[in-house]
């Protein structure tokens, strides 16, 4: 999982993809937000073979994720909350996505807010 620019990275495993050219978006209300850093609403855009979401952070980076089959998805809903600064993900039949996708960007906010500490610390000295 590198950073190459404003791109975060990461496959599921197990996922082969496949070869349409279907792409769907949704926009998430954020409801709680307790580290300050998301933006209100985010963009969820699914593809044959990735999705992004924008706007997750400040500049307008994305995040994209290779998965599996978007016909397993069914009806895909997601509702983004942040509860005790983690991201908790609800939605139809795609539990596996929604478990990899909490992780990362848990994984991700959890470096941000270091980062943002390392600076305020820098900034006070």
């Amino acid at each position: 999982m590198g950073n190459n620019g404003n791109k975060y990275k990461e496959t599921l495993p197990n996922t082969p993809t496949i070869r349409r050219r279907k792409k769907t978006q949704f926009t998430c209300k954020v409801i709680k937000d307790p580290s300050k850093i998301l933006p209100e609403y985010i963009t969820l855009t699914l593809t044959p073979d990735s999705f992004e979401i924008f706007n997750v952070f400040p500049k307008k980076e994305s995040l994209t994720f290779s998965y599996y089959d978007i016909d397993r998805l069914g009806s895909f809903f997601l509702i983004v909350k942040i509860n005790q600064k983690k991201f908790v993900f609800e939605c139809g039949n795609s539990n596996l996505i929604c478990s990899e996708l909490s992780i990362y960007i848990n994984q991700i906010i959890a470096d941000l807010q270091k980062k943002k500490k390392k600076k305020e610390k820098q900034g006070i000295k």
